[in-house]
């Protein structure tokens, strides 16, 4: 990629409006390799007469690069040091909703601020605020995390985590901040996950928050969401005016608003169209076209546009249309993974024309003039063009032929059957051939060429309307991790309600930004699982985000139609691991291990359960790897806390692991005979609890 990272800094203005500004976002063939040689990067930054309060210097990774950073500094005028927010501790670091969370520190300022745990502050009620005290409430749908004190906008530090560890639903957003071409579809990717054990029964549904009532018609598919996964914002700009709007999508549940997330939507439109060529491996602008040689025409168009902020969008993301007015002198055809070939084909003049999706349009000049110079003719069932559907059976014929030799012809991996001649001294060539079932759409290219010349004939296969349907959707990540073109590959599979396995369809979404659109459908009703290529680190999924056939959902397809929007949202698989061990008893005398004992195992946004066996053993099967914290209860006995458990590998046993007996009233609580002193009496006693041989 162009880029990998970029240094932000965000400040305040004296309307308490915060702002990001992107300071240095380098180019990675201006950056060094060498981990040794780091490549020094400035840059100078005025801020604005409003700006009241810097409150942040950070680098944000914009690609999917490695990259190493060191020795990030900051130097300014006119601005003083202020007052940092500084988190000692919390209390308790973990807690069921209706948490009372007490945090610890220096530097929270007398005026109330507010507190985010894991990047938001939704269902965090603050009780009481003082310079070194802060308490909360964590109520619903606060979600795991770091615990950050914000004073006055500045950020503490993000040392200490608490983990919720009731049921609940956490909402994300892949990229919060898209800039589209006026009259492109802007899509926002939303993660959905659910924790500790959430479930819904009738769903998750979403809808879209405008302040400025300017949106019209936002999609979210597929809704409403069961299960963890995703859902696909999507945006029509087309009746937008440039600008930034600020949008709010909100996670419904039960009726009720469970949910926030803030997204802002840009809207610009494209300055410039250019056409060039390259010459001796340099980029050479061009108005006008002269072409004296029959064959393909190195012609590439460069729409140029750029954000709100002055930076340049990248060409490959903004689509344009190509179109000749005379395509018997210049032919055009689209290329399946984006881009155009355009073809020389006869003498004449022809004006192409580009277009991008707010409207710009700009033309070139293209005048061909073969006289003179070696030609083929190149034909499919007689035609320079052929349009047949993918349920043609028939057998057709591409011809070629010369004044000169041919010295060679070619095509595509689409036949069910073929037979090629050559004739005349190779100067003609014949190729009869039928089309596999059913036959892959697009415009396939055939060609014959001498050692001057280059002749085409475009065969376009389009979905027979008559016998198939037609699915489009997308494969979406909705795993920071997991980079789109790991996902880029996949096959749909298709099965009867009955649960029986139909057909399958191959696809490939490259460059066109996770979104895929195949034909050939056999009308009916299916259920679907997308599974990615074998060399993708996900596992398969049902449509919609269900992880087996019975958490899926049929699709009717009819023929003549398409069935859209059939999306699919994709996790790098965890590693998982079987966690085990034991519990015992420091009670005299006591070694059959402790029955009945509540283990707990708490991660960032996860809780697991198990209880004790009769001889003390527990385990809790496929406990995704990281760094957890064990609690054990039992009766009678002292809380353990087993805290920085590291769980990895495919199976981890943690041993045997001794509680304390409680202490209690004179005697013990196992004081069964009210003797004021732990007899032999007692003893028997708490082992047949201890047992489960008697109740306490």
């Amino acid at each position: 990629e162009d880029k990998t990272i970029e240094v932000v800094l965000t400040y305040v203005d004296t309307g308490n409006n915060v702002h990001d500004v992107g300071l240095v976002s380098p180019d990675n063939a201006t950056v060094s390799s060498d981990p040794e040689n780091i490549t020094p990067v400035t840059a100078d930054y005025q801020f604005p007469a409003d700006a009241r309060k810097l409150i942040k210097i950070g680098i944000k990774k914009i690609g999917y690069g490695e990259f190493r950073v060191d020795n990030v500094s900051l130097t300014a005028d006119g601005l003083s040091p202020g007052s940092i927010p500084h988190v000692t501790g919390i209390s308790p670091a973990s807690g069921d909703y209706g948490t009372s969370l007490t945090i610890t520190g220096a530097g929270f300022g007398t005026t109330e601020g507010f507190i985010s745990i894991g990047g938001s502050s939704e269902g965090i009620t603050i009780t009481q605020w003082s310079d070194t005290t802060v308490t909360v409430t964590v109520g619903e749908p606060a979600r795991s995390g770091r615990v950050y004190v914000v004073a006055d906008y500045v950020e503490s530090n993000p040392d200490l985590s608490f983990t919720v560890t009731s049921p609940h639903a956490t909402v994300d957003v892949m990229d919060d901040d898209v800039t589209v071409i006026k009259g492109q579809t802007a899509y926002f990717v939303v993660a959905l996950d659910f924790k500790n054990g959430f479930t819904t029964e009738d769903g998750i549904d979403f809808t879209l928050m405008d302040p400025g009532g300017t949106i019209q018609n936002p999609v979210f598919t597929p809704v409403p969401i069961k299960n963890p996964g995703g859902v696909l914002l999507k945006i029509d700009t087309a009746n937008l005016g440039s600008g930034k709007y600020p949008l709010l999508i909100q996670a419904i549940k039960g009726g009720n608003l469970y949910c926030s997330v803030p997204i802002f939507l840009e809207v610009v439109t494209v300055s410039d169209i250019k056409f060039y060529e390259y010459t001796d491996g340099n980029k050479d602008y061009i108005t006008s076209k002269n072409v004296t040689t029959q064959g393909t025409l190195d012609i590439y168009c460069e729409p140029e546009a750029y954000d709100l902020a002055g930076n340049p969008i990248d060409t490959w993301s903004i689509p344009l249309t190509l179109e000749s007015g005379n395509t018997s002198a210049v032919a055009v055809y689209a290329c399946d993974y984006g881009g155009y070939n355009i073809y020389a084909a006869a003498s004449g003049s022809a004006t192409l024309t580009a277009t991008t999706p707010d409207g710009l349009t700009k033309t070139l000049a293209v005048t061909v003039d073969l006289s003179g110079s070696p030609t083929v003719s190149a034909t499919l069932d007689g035609q320079s063009t052929l349009s047949i559907s993918n349920a043609d059976t028939a057998t057709h014929t591409f011809s070629a032929s010369s004044e000169t030799a041919l010295t060679e012809a070619g095509d595509w991996d689409i036949f069910d059957t073929e037979h090629s001649t050559w004739e005349d001294d190779n100067k003609r060539f014949t190729k009869q051939f039928t089309l596999k079932q059913p036959a892959p759409l697009g415009t396939y290219l055939f060609y014959a060429k001498t050692s001057g010349a280059v002749g085409y004939a475009a065969l376009t296969i389009y979905n027979d309307s008559n016998t198939y349907s037609a699915i489009s959707g997308g494969t979406w990540s909705v795993d920071p991790s997991l980079p789109p073109w790991d996902i880029e590959w996949f096959t749909l599979e298709f099965y009867a309600e009955s649960g029986a396995f139909s057909f399958s369809r191959s696809a490939g979404s490259c460059h066109s930004g996770g979104r895929f659109s195949l034909a050939a459908i056999p009308p009916g009703s299916y259920y679907i699982k997308c599974v990615p290529s074998e060399y993708a680190p996900v596992k398969p999924q049902w449509y919609p985000n269900a992880t087996s056939m019975a958490g899926a959902e049929p699709v009717t397809f009819t023929a003549g139609q398409e069935t859209g929007d059939i999306c699919f949202f994709f996790k790098k698989a965890e590693k998982t691991t079987t966690l085990s061990g034991r519990v015992t008893s420091d009670a005299p005398g006591y070694t059959v291990g402790v029955s009945g004992a509540e283990v707990t195992v708490s991660g960032e946004g996860a809780t697991y359960t198990a209880t004790t066996a009769q001889d003390g053993t527990w385990q809790i099967l496929e406990i995704p790897e990281g760094v957890y914290t064990i609690t054990v209860r039992a009766l009678n006995h002292e809380e353990l806390v087993l805290s920085n458990i590291n769980v990895t590998g495919a199976t981890l046993d943690i041993g045997s692991r001794e509680m304390m007996v409680a202490a209690g009233p004179p005697g013990g609580l196992w004081d069964s005979n009210r003797s004021s002193s732990l007899d032999l009496a007692d003893i028997i006693y708490g082992l047949q609890v201890l047992s489960g041989l008697r109740p306490e």
